[in-house]
């Protein structure tokens, strides 16, 4: 278990946990996967109680043990820079486009805090 973990390396989605989708089944799958966590992945996570991105390393740790995740179109969880999203006021309000379609959510990491503060002024200058 940890960062080097075969599973995590084979694995090829990498997701925040902010936005996901899933049956009864499949979350209490995911649910019994962290429940059984190993004794030395909670010692992983204690010794790095600084680190804000724990969950999203058990939450994609859990999901490349159970190999069952389903991207997301991008649309629904849009995470790159905003540069590539193209902004227009439509019936009063603005939004954000991605290669021509209605981008529903845009997650902004920690990182991008700047840049939000930035887009949220552009924004209510269009409105």
């Amino acid at each position: 278990f940890g960062p080097g973990s075969e599973a995590l390396e084979r694995y090829p989605l990498l997701v925040n946990d902010g936005v996901f989708a899933g049956g009864r089944e499949a979350l209490l799958a995911l649910d019994r996967t962290l429940r059984a966590l190993p004794d030395a992945a909670r010692d992983w996570v204690d010794a790095l109680a600084w680190h804000r991105a724990r969950n999203q390393f058990l939450f994609n740790w859990a999901l490349a043990c159970l190999q069952r995740g389903v991207e997301m179109d991008p649309v629904f969880n849009y995470q790159e820079g905003l540069d590539t999203l193209e902004w227009r006021e439509e019936s009063g309000r603005a939004q954000a486009f991605l290669h021509g379609r209605v981008v529903r959510i845009k997650h902004f990491p920690g990182s991008m805090r700047p840049e939000y503060e930035r887009l949220r002024d552009r924004l209510a200058a269009m409105g």
